[in-house]
């Protein structure tokens, strides 16, 4: 039976430099696993993200680094039965990676962009629905912080984790995503480790294109992936992959040959290296 686990990060800012100075996590029930705070290993100071969840330097004095965790951490987010729920997913995934952690969860759940997905509200860019704040999504399902606060990694897991039960009631739960561990890491890195994965999504029954978005920081563009599957009027199936401008049709009939150092397409099929029937004859007459 899949679990879950909502979790949520405090981190000294967003840029890619930036480092996890706090990680709550909380099962399907709202039980906490884990709630503690990290001395960072490069900044000695944060000032514009102290203003938001009040997390000073004066308070790390003596605490660890994220890296003293590091095993029960990845034991708990890789766990292939688990489900990784976050508001804002990619970030956290992006900032304990960049903080030392190997992480590749097997799913995820963006309860940001499943409200986003929900509402529809336009958003400021063409296309793109508007991503609402974690204390928005709660105040539209009611959320009762009761004596915590927003911006405190346990409080606003609890708070996800509340919206994403509100969300799964009305409109299900999570479709299956076989590339969920690398949201928040580059499209290449797909395509370097996981061409396997392309199988199994070519037997999923895909309802709409699956995208992908990298947001490494918001002064960079991000780096939007679409992965669609096309049944042609042949009979055969495409896989048509878009990133970076360029796009890539996978055939179905290629996919066991495919090299995990990216896409290929063989130019000639395997021949066996075994005689045929008739051959073997040939040969044994022979002697």
């Amino acid at each position: 039976m899949m679990k879950i686990i909502v979790f949520d990060t405090e981190t000294t800012g967003v840029r890619v430099t930036d480092e996890v100075l706090s990680l709550a996590m909380v099962d399907g029930e709202g039980s906490v696993l884990l709630d503690r705070l990290y001395a960072p290993q490069s900044h000695k100071e944060w000032p514009q993200a102290q203003q938001v969840h009040h997390i000073s330097p004066q308070d790390l004095i003596g605490r660890p680094t994220i890296l003293s965790d590091k095993q029960e951490i990845e034991a708990l987010l890789n766990d292939e039965d688990t489900m990784l729920v976050g508001y804002n997913l990619g970030f956290d995934l992006r900032l304990l990676r960049q903080s030392g952690l190997t992480i590749h969860p097997h799913r995820t759940y963006d309860v940001m962009d499943a409200f986003a997905e929900y509402r529809k509200v336009p958003g400021t860019q063409r296309g793109k629905w508007r991503k609402f704040k974690l204390i928005e999504c709660a105040a539209y399902f009611q959320y009762d912080w009761q004596d915590t606060k927003a911006h405190g990694a346990l409080a606003d897991s609890l708070a996800t984790l509340h919206c994403y039960k509100k969300l799964a009631k009305i409109i299900g739960g999570p479709a299956s995503n076989p590339f969920a561990g690398y949201l928040g890491l580059p499209f290449s890195r797909i395509a370097a480790d996981e061409l396997r994965e392309l199988k199994k999504l070519l037997k999923l029954p895909l309802q709409k294109d699956i995208i992908y978005v990298n947001d490494q920081n918001e002064s960079l563009p991000a780096d939007e992936v679409t992965i669609t599957r096309v049944l042609q009027p042949s009979g055969s199936c495409v896989l048509s992959v878009t990133a970076g401008g360029q796009s890539h049709d996978v055939l179905a009939d290629f996919l066991a040959e495919m090299q995990k150092t990216g896409f290929r397409k063989v130019e000639q099929p395997l021949v066996s290296r075994r005689p045929a029937p008739a051959e073997m004859a040939e040969q044994t007459s022979l002697f």
